[in-house]
């Protein structure tokens, strides 16, 4: 077929300028009969465009110089129960520009929960804008789709996530980020990704009879390098993290991996500035059924793993942390237990403020079913428990 189009081709075909205005765009699932993209006010510019016997085999059987694309209100469906929606989009050969676009679920969050038997992430995602500079694309060989930037910034997101943990877990095999870029369909490089100004509020519904609570993220900044599957070897992908962690306490953090690494091997570093306990009980109290006092002034952690297992090094500095243990109520205190638990604890670190208390934890399992965030948390709360049972030794 190829061959065929390339001997009936015998002359080049030139075309100055090719120009679209005030068109509209839909795409329809042939099968499924629904729209998949809509898009209104599209302005369309192609210039410099040649056709010839070399490049009419070509996936795309042309090469032009520069286009110029504007359009507005995009509407993308991503799948059952979220859309993806951009204000106004402007592309060019080498950059991207959009403008007010949302990732949000279609239904309401009671709608969901009524809709799904298994527990689903509920979003509502707003990012001012996107801008992506120095950008190339086009296919490799005959199907493969690449794509390269050198930057992109995020300006601006706020996303806040709910689940519904009173639905029945999902228990699908959950990959790292790692695989995940890996068994992309598509070739993907952007060299510096960042995010500026954002916020992250996750938000769990553990118990009925109990309010849903929330961790949140804001003023959170990133750097992301090497985001794809095309930098050089040895090399890896970096991310680089900075946020007040529940509103003013300072959470910095770094996260590397090799996206070909077939064991999705990975370090995590992170460092947690003063956090009163206090202000994690509206998430441990559903959750553990347990409440803190007293004060963390500084917390370090390194957790090194793979999609298996882990082990996790905690180094933290506190004064007059206590646990008290509620009642199955989840409002009394269960004064024994508390007790007990806290023959165990030891109340500082030291009374000098730049002691810290060590904790270690070798072999920590990860449960595939659940995220690398439950993964994290897991190490986390090993370390922790290492560290304030006097396991650790004091630094």
């Amino acid at each position: 077929y190829q061959s065929s189009l390339k001997n009936k081709l015998n002359r080049v075909i030139t075309i100055d300028d090719f120009e679209i205005s005030n068109g509209k765009i839909t795409i329809v699932d042939a099968n499924e009969d629904f729209k998949i993209l809509t898009t209104d006010n599209v302005h369309f510019n192609l210039n410099g465009i040649v056709m010839d016997e070399t490049s009419i085999i070509d996936f795309v059987p042309f090469c032009y110089n520069t286009f110029n694309m504007q359009s507005k209100d995009v509407v993308y469906v991503l799948n059952e129960y979220d859309d993806l929606t951009i204000g106004a989009l402007e592309m060019t050969k080498t950059n991207t520009s959009l403008k007010y676009v949302t990732i949000q679920t279609k239904y309401t969050k009671q709608e969901l929960s009524q809709q799904r038997s298994v527990e689903r992430d509920h979003f509502d995602v707003v990012m001012d804008s996107i801008v992506i500079n120095d950008q190339s694309f086009g296919y490799v060989g005959d199907s493969i789709f690449q794509f390269e930037a050198q930057s992109a910034t995020i300006y601006q997101p706020m996303a806040k996530i709910y689940r519904d943990k009173l639905l029945v877990d999902d228990t699908r095999h959950k990959p790292f980020y790692s695989r995940m870029l890996r068994d992309l369909n598509f070739n993907l490089n952007i060299e510096r990704l960042t995010i500026e100004n954002g916020l992250l509020d996750y938000t769990e519904l553990v118990k009925v009879d109990k309010k849903a609570a929330t961790l949140n993220f804001k003023n959170l900044n990133a750097d992301i390098d090497n985001l794809g599957t095309m930098y050089p070897e040895n090399e890896q992908t970096e991310i680089t993290i900075s946020a007040l962690f529940m509103e003013d306490t300072p959470f910095d953090a770094k996260w590397n991996f090799d996206v070909n690494n077939q064991n999705d091997t990975f370090i995590f570093k992170a460092e947690i500035g003063y956090l009163k306990a206090s202000k994690m009980n509206a998430f441990m109290e559903p959750n553990l059924s347990t409440r803190f006092e007293g004060s963390l002034n500084k917390i370090y952690f390194t957790i090194d793993g793979n999609d298996h297992k882990s082990n996790v090094e905690l180094k933290i500095n506190y004064d007059d942390f206590k646990v008290i243990v509620l009642s199955d109520n989840g409002k009394e205190k269960n004064r024994l237990l508390t007790a007990l638990v806290n023959l165990f604890v030891k109340s500082d670190s030291d009374k000098e403020n730049d002691h810290l208390r060590t904790g270690n934890k070798e072999g920590v399992e990860r449960d595939q079913t659940k995220s690398i965030f439950n993964f994290l948390w897991l190490n986390i709360r090993s370390g922790l428990v290492s560290a304030l049972t006097g396991d650790g030794k004091k630094d």
